[in-house]
């Protein structure tokens, strides 16, 4: 099985998460996948849910 490996040599390409995440700078490779995918305002969103694939097939039974 082939993986595929990008790589972004020019620095300004890759982006600011940092200043994506403070909401100044979406540039680069970063601030276009944090613009479809930003991270929860809320600390909570953050907590993981181990076990809800299996919480969530029970429901569909």
């Amino acid at each position: 099985d082939e993986k595929m490996i990008y790589l972004i040599s020019q620095r300004e390409m890759i982006g600011n998460l940092s200043g994506a995440i403070h909401g100044y700078e979406f540039t680069g490779f970063i601030g276009e996948v944090y613009k479809l995918f930003p991270f929860p305002e809320s600390h909570a969103g953050f907590k993981q849910k181990p076990y809800s694939c299996i919480n969530n097939m029970a429901k569909l039974r």
